[in-house]
C-alpha cells in the first residue's frame, strides 16, 4: 500500500522538506500512517492477522471513520479507501437518515 498522491508530489518535484497536505488533518494523517507501518511490520513477518490490523484500524466513532476514509481519498490510498468505505457502508446499513445524523452529531 502506498499513497499515489504523495509518490506524484516527488516525482513533480512538489516535495521538498516539507510535504503539505492541506486536505488531511494531522491526527488522521498520524492514524494512516501508523496502520502503514504496522501493516509494513505484520508483512515482514509480525506478529497478528492482516485482517485483525484492519479491524483494529476501523474501530474508531464514526466520525473518526468519515475522516480517515477522506485522508484517504485524498492520499490516494486504495486500498484504505476501500477499506473504510465498506466499513462505512456496514455500519450505516439498515439505520434510518435520522440516526446516521445522529451519530454524526452526537452533540445535538
Amino acid at each position: 500500500m502506498e499513497s499515489r498522491m504523495i509518490r506524484y508530489m516527488i516525482w513533480d518535484g512538489l516535495a521538498g522538506d516539507v510535504i503539505e497536505l492541506p486536505g488531511v488533518k494531522g491526527k488522521f494523517l498520524s492514524m494512516i500512517l501508523d496502520f502503514c507501518k504496522k501493516r509494513v511490520a505484520w508483512a515482514a513477518g509480525g506478529d497478528g492477522t492482516l485482517e485483525g490490523l484492519k479491524s483494529d484500524f476501523v474501530n474508531v466513532d464514526l466520525g473518526t471513520l468519515i475522516h480517515l476514509g477522506a485522508a484517504s481519498f485524498y492520499l490516494k490510498t486504495n486500498d484504505l479507501v476501500d477499506l473504510t468505505s465498506q466499513t462505512l457502508a456496514n455500519r450505516i446499513q439498515g439505520k434510518t437518515i435520522e440516526e446516521v445524523c445522529r451519530a454524526l452529531n452526537p452533540e445535538e
